[in-house]
């Protein structure tokens, strides 16, 4: 098989296996007795094992080999589905996130990296855009054909037990779905994924190491010496917040608008969206969510093609469209914290997926402007690490404040952070323009990005 197919087809269904229980996540944490305050906890773990593990996962693969890297991910990935099926506490949770951010984080750019190599060593010469983006539609259908197949998973096995107590419930079945996808991923990576580097020494093993540490200092002086970058670490920082409030809340809050939407006996004739998706089942809530997910990932593409068009219209200030597209994320979490039915929610749930979308390609274009070449691989580790921040710091905070007061305040907190980052885009847009380039046009961040502290 080829580089490409089978870079596509591994990468795809490692998606596809994540994405399987992710409708039901939420729901089934709760089945098990845990609190939102508790949820966003072992949420935090997660985030902060993979804040922790982000850089040194990266040297681990360059020195032991991308293919022996990505499988001990994704053993480690089946590890953690497997703790997460028979996890019935905090406890266990927390054992699994510890587990699964340790798989993230190992995984996180080793197989990308092996195809790179691979592709550019068989077809030298070879234009690496479109592959990449041949990939990134993959694995979109990878996380699309994932989500409609854990939305429809707990319909098809109803007749098992709902308590909370079972191991295997409807809601559970998607896990184990999830841990037979992961094998197959396994399976598939040692059979076909060709990566012939012997394995590393020690004394590579402490070169890696030292690197990490050389470069991260690096990374850091550069961030410190360049006001573009911090504004846009901080956006990054406060979009983490909202997108770990959204994957967090969405379930749990969506699931209430279910309830109170469900037809009762005394309305036997509901019709439309409502009866099309409503029953009287956990089932039927979980292939309503997955509706709910899957037309998120939908909405996403559409917004890419939104901020493209936006861009061009206010002729390359990507600040601006930035800043636009901030705006308009932080309106849709205002308004979907006040939203009582589940047509509206969900249309406003989909327009935070089209904003926040279309704000990362102006913002990451903005980011590759501002950083040089010998430090991007670096500087995106940073960036990474800077959302993955927020998420932690929202995890930490706006959920134990939707456990005590609603899921509706937390996100009217989180429109007021995210309104608070157009701020940012506005400051970066001013920069933009007051750079004069030597042919006289205006610069963007890049040309101010050495500016000293």
């Amino acid at each position: 098989m080829s580089v490409r197919a089978t870079y596509y087809l591994v990468s795809s269904l490692n998606w596809f296996a994540n994405v399987v229980p992710m409708a039901v996540s939420v729901l089934l944490a709760q089945s098990r007795g845990l609190s939102l305050s508790q949820v966003g906890m072992y949420g935090a773990v997660y985030t902060l094992t993979i804040v922790l593990l982000e850089l040194p996962s990266g040297a681990l693969a360059d020195t032991f080999g991308r293919k022996r890297t990505y499988l001990l991910a994704c053993v480690l990935a089946l590890l953690a589905k497997v703790l997460f099926l028979g996890a019935f506490d905090l406890t266990g949770f927390v054992l699994y996130s510890l587990l699964w951010g340790t798989s993230r984080a190992l995984s996180s750019g080793a197989l990308d990296a092996w195809f790179i190599d691979a592709l550019q060593e068989r077809e030298p010469g070879a234009a690496l855009q479109p592959a990449l983006a041949a990939a990134g539609s993959y694995n979109l259908i990878g996380l699309a054909a994932g989500t409609v197949t854990g939305a429809l998973l707990p319909g098809l096995f109803a007749w098992l037990p709902s308590d909370g107590a079972a191991v295997l419930t409807p809601l559970s079945v998607t896990v184990v779905a999830s841990g037979v996808m992961q094998a197959a991923v396994i399976a598939l990576t040692a059979l076909l994924v060709r990566d012939p580097r012997p394995a590393s020494e020690r004394l590579a093993w402490r070169a890696g190491l030292a690197a990490v540490r050389t470069v991260v200092a690096d990374a850091a002086a550069l961030a410190r010496g360049s006001r573009p970058l911090r504004l846009l670490l901080a956006g990054e920082c406060l979009v983490g917040i909202a997108l770990m409030t959204s994957e967090t809340l969405w379930q749990p809050f969506f699931a209430g608008l279910l309830h109170d939407a469900r037809p009762s006996a005394a309305q036997p004739g509901v019709t439309g969206l409502v009866g099309a998706l409503l029953g009287t089942t956990a089932a039927a809530d979980a292939r309503a969510l997955g509706f709910v997910l899957g037309g998120s990932f939908a909405m996403g593409v559409f917004g890419n093609v939104m901020a493209t068009r936006l861009t061009r219209f206010l002729k390359g200030r990507d600040a601006l469209a930035a800043g636009l597209l901030q705006l308009l994320q932080a309106t849709a979490f205002g308004l979907l914290a006040r939203q009582t039915g589940l047509a509206g929610a969900t249309a406003l749930f989909w327009l935070t997926y089209v904003a926040r979308s279309g704000w990362s390609s102006p913002h990451l274009a903005l980011f590759n402007a501002a950083v040089p070449a010998a430090r991007r691989s670096v500087m995106l580790s940073v960036l990474s690490l800077a959302g993955f921040a927020g998420s932690f710091l929202g995890s930490l905070v706006l959920t134990p404040l939707a456990q005590a007061t609603s899921i509706a305040a937390a996100w009217g907190v989180c429109a007021g952070v995210l309104a608070l980052g157009v701020t940012l885009y506005l400051a970066l847009d001013r920069l933009a323009r007051a750079a004069p380039r030597s042919d006289g046009h205006r610069a963007g961040p890049a040309a101010t990005s050495q500016e000293s502290a």
